[in-house]
């Protein structure tokens, strides 16, 4: 779905353009290079903070984090201020919690609410909804359509990854190494977010197109024999149904 992809793609840019940076998800926590385990997407709020106290302490000028849905129902980042906030999509996933789709729509709304620029992918089914009443800087991403403020152009793709042209305020041709066009929405996500933060093309473009790809998703195993042997975490049907097509 996208959200672990993205922040490992936003971390190796940051990195490349010299800042220190902290990571928090679903694998695993991180300050700079050191692993910090973790039991959940998003921490409680206590130890969301201890977290980021220690990301300053040890010298961090930036956090990129994915932020549940159920961490947004639960106040888990009660009072945290996104300097930018991607929407990749939302599926069918977490309905035992949130019961309706409406529902678990209102709950990933509240990070928008909680920005100052968001990032939003088009081509979503609910794009429009996440749109509506935000008042921060609002940004659209898509792979389809041309009228987004940033969109995917010339894509092709490979047996060993996906070429295309990133087209807006900025405009840098990407080679990835990860093949699938959920490759082209979190490498589109993850430029556009460092773009909007003011970082330089060149520092973007170099920096994704060394990205090797991230552990359990869409990865590649390497072997012998005559077939592809891939690892992926897809859970939801959207996820399977994407990284089987």
């Amino acid at each position: 779905n996208g959200k672990t992809s993205v922040t490992y793609m936003l971390k190796k840019v940051l990195e490349a353009a010299g800042e220190k940076v902290g990571l928090i998800g679903t694998i695993q926590n991180m300050i700079g290079d050191e692993i910090i385990e973790t039991e959940r997407t998003t921490p409680d709020c206590y130890q969301l903070n201890l977290l980021f106290k220690e990301m300053v302490d040890k010298g961090c000028t930036f956090a990129v984090m994915e932020v549940s849905s159920h961490a947004l129902d639960q106040k888990r980042v009660y009072g945290v201020e996104f300097d930018a906030a991607i929407f990749t999509n939302l599926t069918q996933d977490h309905l035992d919690y949130h019961i309706t789709m409406d529902n678990y729509l209102e709950a990933k709304k509240k990070l928008f609410k909680m920005c100052k620029t968001a990032i939003i992918n088009k081509d979503d089914a609910y794009s429009d909804k996440m749109l509506n009443d935000l008042s921060c800087n609002k940004v659209t991403v898509s792979a389809n359509d041309k009228s987004a403020t940033y969109f995917a152009d010339n894509i092709n793709y490979r047996a060993d990854g996906v070429d295309f042209k990133l087209c807006g305020k900025e405009s840098m041709s990407l080679s990835m190494s990860t093949g699938c066009k959920f490759t082209v929405y979190n490498a589109m996500s993850a430029a556009v977010c460092a773009t909007e933060l003011g970082f330089d093309k060149e520092t973007v473009l170099k920096a994704l197109c060394e990205q090797e790809g991230v552990k359990g998703r869409a990865e590649v195993v390497k072997n012998p024999f005559d077939f592809t042997v891939i690892i992926d975490y897809a859970h939801t049907p959207d996820g399977l149904s994407n990284i089987l097509t």
